[in-house]
């Protein structure tokens, strides 16, 4: 009750067109496009390959399913709203050039999923003033990179690790973070 099914994807885009034809729906032939380009609120995201971000997409009260992947390319920004239910993966991919997820006020990583930064010092997870990152008891945070830039308040009840040869740098803003689950280095990583 209540919900409203605006846009379907499918790999094969024709598949896509004729089910978006059949309820007078949105389309699209990648996850990438269908987050971008559709205004979507309550996704569920499952996939068997994963979806990536090239430029910029907002992620809203979406849930990432077991096994799937959403990926955030090197030069994207994904801003994050809500309570993002992650039991698949959600990866920051810079590869030199930014590649961010921007926290857009109170926003809750929860599920039992990981956000997996790779080896590089442009993944960032940042946002606008009075926000806040909540990284819950049974989420992951693993990698390379910065969570907070200075930008946002922080509380961890989950894990983060840091697990690749670049640093990960935890900087919160002056409202600082609170810890109540773990924080790690491991395999000679910089925490």
């Amino acid at each position: 009750e209540g919900l409203e099914l605006v846009a379907v994807c499918n790999a094969r885009f024709e598949a896509a067109q004729e089910c978006a034809r059949q309820y007078g729906i949105s389309g699209f032939g990648s996850v990438a496009e269908m987050v971008k380009e559709a205004r979507l609120q309550g996704v569920i995201i499952t996939t068997p390959s994963g979806g990536a971000v090239q430029n910029v997409a907002t992620l809203n009260g979406v849930t990432v399913s077991s096994g799937s992947q959403f990926v955030s390319a090197t030069n994207s920004q994904t801003t994050l709203v809500g309570t993002i239910t992650n039991n698949g993966t959600m990866s920051l991919a810079s590869t030199g050039l930014l590649a961010d997820f921007n926290v857009s006020g109170a926003v809750t990583l929860a599920g039992s999923g990981l956000v997996s930064l790779s080896d590089n010092a442009g993944n960032r997870i940042v946002g606008g003033a009075g926000s806040r990152l909540i990284n819950d008891a049974t989420h992951t945070i693993a990698g390379s990179g910065q969570i907070g830039a200075n930008a946002i308040a922080i509380t961890n009840a989950g894990l983060i690790v840091a697990n690749q040869p670049t640093a990960l740098v935890i900087d919160p803003n002056a409202t600082g973070m609170t810890n109540t689950g773990t924080l790690r280095a491991a395999h000679g990583a910089t925490l």
